[in-house]
Formats: structure tokens, sequence, C-alpha cells
């Protein structure tokens, strides 16, 4: 590490984990994180004129990249998924490491352990060395003894599940075995539907059965958790109204109405602080302030930015700056 610089070739900076964050723990992690990029590894001097292009590339590699502490960082990084193993790749690898420690074996067995260690190729190399280290000898009755992993599922996989299934019941079992918040996960297949379903008579079908889904999350609300199935019934089968062979598409894992909640959070705290403003000096509430007042006070303001009326308000440049530039409510 001591030779760890701009100037030595090959090197970059590798953060692994990085959803290990935690929030009280390692406040400010994520946006130390952030500094990095922008003013470390942004700042590169050229003909003495500075760059926007990395000095040192930064790695960060993540087991649950859809976190949502995690959005801040997917908003400035490229992503890159690595998708999970395939099947015929895994018992390859098997394959080539029973010649190597001359472990006699069926093809079968391999199959087996391939299949069970669900794209996991540490999972499948442990099981192999633990089924055949005694004797150097695998036979497909052996693979009877490993027990199945069924891994909980995050959203990518969720996802990618649900609407992959080929019946109401294999996609229940995706949602079964998630993860995911009851609520991003019904935010998610929402936004992905439109993928999915090209024909509109298919779409209206899939987003009917979901508005009954979240008519069933909401009876569930924090107690009544035997209403639970129901929601999950109607969740699986707005993903299988479609009877065709699926076809790969790129899934949004953010929520859309969650993410642009998210980054709008500056604007919406500007205007409540407006509303706050209105709501007392004209005694009305401000929900009143939003609806009836600021489509007046920003009508003054387009014709006359120093109006008296900000005295009166004690409006701030950012809040007369975001009523002049706002878009209709």
């Amino acid at each position: 590490m001591d030779k760890f610089s701009a100037d030595t070739e090959g090197s970059l900076l590798f953060l692994d984990e990085v959803d290990g964050i935690f929030g009280n723990q390692d406040r400010g992690g994520i946006g130390a994180i952030i500094k990095i990029f922008k003013e470390e590894g942004r700042k590169k001097k050229r003909k003495g004129k500075k760059t926007q292009e990395p000095q040192i590339p930064v790695v960060l590699a993540a087991n649950d990249p859809d976190l949502r502490k995690l959005r801040p960082l997917r908003k400035i990084c490229q992503f890159i998924r690595f998708r999970k193993v395939r099947i015929p790749l895994i018992v390859a690898l098997l394959q080539k490491i029973s010649l190597m420690e001359h472990i006699e074996v069926e093809f079968e067995a391999l199959e087996r352990i391939a299949q069970n260690s669900e794209g996991d190729v540490r999972s499948a190399i442990v099981d192999l060395q633990a089924l055949s280290e005694e004797s150097r000898v695998l036979r497909l009755q052996d693979t009877h003894r490993l027990s199945s992993r069924n891994r909980k599922l995050r959203l990518y996989d969720t996802l990618k599940g649900v609407f992959s299934a080929k019946s109401f019941g294999e996609a229940k079992n995706f949602i079964d075995n998630t993860t995911v918040n009851y609520d991003d996960l019904m935010l998610s297949v929402h936004d992905n539907l439109p993928l999915r379903y090209k024909d509109p008579v298919e779409l209206g079908a899939a987003y009917d059965l979901l508005s009954k889904a979240d008519v069933f999350r909401g009876r569930v609300g924090t107690e009544h958790w035997k209403l639970l199935k129901y929601f999950f019934n109607l969740l699986a089968q707005a993903t299988t109204v479609k009877s065709q062979p699926f076809k790969p598409f790129e899934f949004i894992t953010f929520p859309t109405r969650i993410s642009t909640l998210f980054w709008t959070r500056g604007k919406r705290t500007i205007l409540e602080g407006i509303c706050a403003k209105i709501g007392a000096r004209c005694h009305v509430s401000r929900r009143s302030a939003k609806l009836d007042f600021i489509p007046f006070v920003r009508a003054i303001l387009k014709e006359q930015k120093s109006s008296p009326i900000c005295t009166w308000l004690e409006l701030n440049s950012k809040e007369i700056d975001y009523l002049t530039n706002m878009e209709q409510l």
C-alpha cells in the first residue's frame, strides 16, 4: 500500500462489501465514499487544467446492491451486475477439480451438487470436498446427504424469478422466499409490468390483479397477517398472466416512486418551508398554502422577483429561486 498512488501504473482502489456499512455505527460512510469520487479521484491536472476523469479507478463490490442506503452510490457509479454461474459451467469446473484431485465421480453426482449450489461456485466446491474426502469416490446416491440451501432471495433474483416463472405456483415460491420488503416488492412489480406485458389486455389484467393485491396489503397492516397469503397469491397471479415464453429484459430494481422521492427530497424540503411561512403569515394550513397561495406568489415573483412579498413572507434566496423556476404543482 505504500506504493499506492496515481503514478503507479495499474493501481486501483477496491472497496469490498460496501453494503456492510451500518446506519448509526458507520454514519457518514456512504458520504465519505462519494467524497472520494468527487474530490480525491477526480482531480487531476493536465496541462494546467482540471479534468473530470478519475485519477485512480475506484471499484465497489456489494452482495446486495439494491439496498436503499446504496442508492446515492448507484447514482454516480457505472453498475455491473454479476449473474449466478450457470449449472453447466459449475459442472465443468467440478469435473476439472475431480480430475486434478484424483476423485472418481459420476457425472450425475456433479450435476446434483451444481443444482443444489444455486449458482454459488464456492458452495459447490465445498460440497464436493465434503462428500468425497473420505473415500475419494462419489456416486449419485452419496449426494442424498446434501441439504437444500433454500436461500432467501433479494430483489433482483425475486423479480427475475417471478417474471420468468412458468406457473402460478413457481412464482408464488419465489415470493415466499424473498427477503424484500412487501411494499418495495409490490412497487417494483408495478414498475416492471409494462416491460413484461406488451399486450394492453394482458397488461390491464396484470394491473387489475396488482390493485387487488394492494388492497389486501392495506388490510394486512401490522396485525392481520392471516391475509398475507391473499396478497402473495394476487402478486404471483399478476406476474403470470401471460402464457407465452418469457423474453429477458432489464429489470427496474429501484421502485421508481421511491427513487423519485429520494432524489427530490431537497426540493420538497424547500417547498415545505415556504408553505410553513405562508401558513404562519396567512393563518392557513400548509396544504392550503400549497394549493391556494403558492400559485399566486409564484405569479407575482415571475413579474417582479424583488417584490415586497418576499420580505413580508421572509423568503430567502433559495426559496425565491425555487418559486421562480418551479413547474406547475
